[in-house]
């Protein structure tokens, strides 16, 4: 049956209409027909095989929330909000959820600070609207905006960041005074940008010829060499982020982008390139064999002498962002492996520290240094909006002292390892798997590699180890609760008088 409600909000007529599981409310302009604003949601489904939106139990999930240009910025969309969590409390649903779904002029982290100021009575204790699509890590909007359509450039996101100055405590000065005012990502994800910038201007003095592996999240990267006169070739398999990339460097004549698959790194000639940056296939989907060899091809085109910086995604941290501010629950939820105690995700593939350590001694490649990008930047978001040019600048200069620090990698979403390789390093010790050692290596310094090898290897056969004993156990205990209830039906069976 179909429910209607009518509401006044200045000069706007609010309507909200529950027909079944759906609940809309639109706003217009008194005149006007066109809507002015609206929110679309639905109470979740557990038994509709269609509704995959969250798969939470006993919740309202806000789909779409939506204020035209004109309207923002005169409380409309918070008006709506506060009414979907009046239906919330008056159904006494259990979750009020949502996916953001960011556009143009708002990005991921706008809409998460804007979702969170909300609560609604649940039980004895007020609760925040949660976050539930898996793949949504609430910290990377640098990715979302390098991702998002249509006016893609660099200077939307942090602004021109090529004329550093040294201030007056030695430390490059890349942020605030560079950043413009109206940019829509946080200060928080500010600090991983420019902390990259800042180690790619330290290690990349001269004009280089550098390749980019992959340019999901990090065409900024690729954006901003090329305009400090290095040249840059970008490799991305995929056609979306090649037509955003495109769209973004359009009237940059150093980017080279090329559309391929990564399986096109094997045709690259050996050691041509001064510097290789991969800031994309190491959280991919791709399989641990598959991030081993790109590791590898890496290494093999780039110049001795040359650096190679490879990106990777903090599991910690994931976990950390997933159960402080989106699901209190996260790790007793499908998302988090108890066994791993890893955060499992379809379109990503987060590594631990253990496995990306075992990455680098199965290709037998030290890394030089490793920084934390964002540092604690993600955690203390909320403050850091709160600091002024100066206190940013103040804070962002001690960040790049102690973002080398061990202690912090893994309070940060993503951790660059850097990699000099050697000038004496050459084809054919590379080939040889032992890219470190001199070529009269004697037996037991390679007896000692293999064995490092080894060990890489058994502490992942050990995590897939675990993960099949658990999943043969939950089988076993399914089996046994089968058992039982069969059991039990053919006693009450047996016990049953005849009529």
């Amino acid at each position: 049956m179909e429910e209607k409600m009518a509401y006044i909000f200045g000069d706007y007529l609010v309507e909200f209409v529950k027909d079944g599981e759906k609940l809309n409310g639109e706003a217009v302009l008194t005149g006007e027909t066109t809507p002015a604003g609206k929110v679309c949601c639905h109470f979740y489904n557990h038994n509709n095989p269609e509704d995959t939106s969250h798969k939470k139990d006993d919740s309202l999930h806000i789909d779409i929330l939506r204020v035209q240009a004109g309207h923002d910025k005169k409380g409309l969309g918070t008006f709506l909000v506060k009414k979907v969590l009046e239906y919330a409390e008056k159904y006494k649903v259990k979750h009020v959820t949502t996916t953001p779904s960011p556009t143009g002029r708002i990005s991921m982290e706008t809409l998460r600070r804007f979702y969170l100021k909300f609560k609604y009575q649940s039980g004895f204790l007020p609760k925040k609207i949660e976050f539930v699509d898996e793949d949504y890590l609430m910290a990377d909007v640098l990715e979302e905006v390098g991702n998002s359509k249509g006016n893609n450039s660099l200077d939307r996101i942090v602004g021109d960041t090529s004329s550093n100055k040294q201030n007056s405590e030695g430390a490059v000065n890349n942020s605030s005074s560079n950043i413009d005012k109206s940019n829509k990502a946080s200060k928080a994800s500010k600090v991983a940008y420019l902390t990259v910038v800042h180690f790619l201007d330290e290690h990349l003095k001269s004009k280089n010829d550098i390749l980019q592996i992959g340019a999901s999240g990090a065409s900024v990267y690729g954006i901003y060499l090329a305009r400090k006169g290095h040249q840059v070739t970008v490799i991305e398999p995929k056609k979306d982020e090649t037509e955003n990339l495109m769209g973004a460097a359009q009237g940059i004549d150093r980017l080279t982008i090329i559309n391929q698959p990564y399986a096109v790194l094997y045709d690259v000639e050996d050691e041509c390139k001064d510097a290789v940056l991969c800031f994309g296939p190491m959280y991919s989907t791709l399989s641990l064999e598959e991030k081993e060899e790109i590791i590898r091809e890496s290494y093999r085109i780039c110049k001795p002498g040359g650096t190679i910086f490879i990106s990777f995604m903090s599991n910690d941290m994931m976990v950390i962002e997933n159960t402080f501010n989106s699901d209190y629950d996260f790790m007793i939820g499908p998302r988090f492996d108890k066994i791993t105690l890893k955060a499992v995700s379809r379109k990503m593939r987060i590594l631990t520290f253990e496995e990306i350590d075992a990455l680098f001694k199965m290709c037998e490649i030290r890394y030089t240094e490793r920084f934390a990008a964002e540092g604690v930047a993600m955690l203390i978001r909320d403050k850091m909006e709160d600091m002024n040019e100066k206190q940013f600048n103040r804070w962002l200069n001690y960040h790049y002292i102690i973002c080398k620090k061990d202690e912090l990698m893994g309070c940060s979403n993503h951790v660059v390892y850097v990699i000099n390789k050697p000038e004496e390093t050459s084809e054919a010790d590379y080939k040889d798997g032992n890219a470190d050692s001199a070529k009269d290596t004697d037996n037991e310094e390679e007896n000692s590699v293999t064995s490092k090898i080894r060990n890489a290897q058994d502490i992942i056969s050990e995590l897939h180890k675990r993960r099949m004993e658990r999943e043969a156990a939950e089988a076993r205990e399914a089996a046994q609760v089968d058992a039982t209830s069969n059991e039990r039906e053919v006693t009450q069976s047996d016990t049953t008088p005849d009529a």
